[in-house]
């Protein structure tokens, strides 16, 4: 079972700074999943503190290939890991934004990400 994420609206007035959006006004998504059956479960700072945890259950019970797209961020390394976060493979980044894993049927599929949050004025800031 999967719950529906929660938000909450910030105003201006909520920030401490006035910082230009990366995703714009309109409609976004922080990642893009060519596959419905690829649930991103969890989005977390990893444990050793290098880079952002990922976690994709897969829902569809297949052998298969599925592009993730990350339209805020510049993705700069991305390796698939073991469930204890340690490095196994590196994975191919695709644009800066884009990287292709391959799913087994029922698997949960963790990767590990260093990326450059690249805002509209073009600064990057480190994540």
């Amino acid at each position: 079972m999967s719950t529906p994420l929660e938000f909450d609206y910030v105003s201006r007035e909520d920030k401490a700074q006035d910082q230009p959006y990366p995703l714009g006004g309109g409609q976004g998504s922080f990642a893009q999943i060519n596959d419905p059956n690829l649930l991103l479960d969890t989005w977390k700072p990893a444990e050793d503190g290098n880079g952002t945890i990922l976690r994709f259950l897969d829902l569809g019970g297949l052998v298969r290939s599925v592009a993730v797209r990350l339209p805020a961020f510049h993705v700069t390394n991305a390796w698939q890991t073991d469930a204890v976060e340690r490095n196994k493979s590196p994975i191919s980044i695709k644009d800066g934004k884009e990287f292709t894993v391959t799913v087994h049927p029922h698997e949960i599929v963790t990767v590990r990400l260093t990326t450059e949050k690249t805002a509209q004025t073009g600064d990057a800031i480190r994540q």
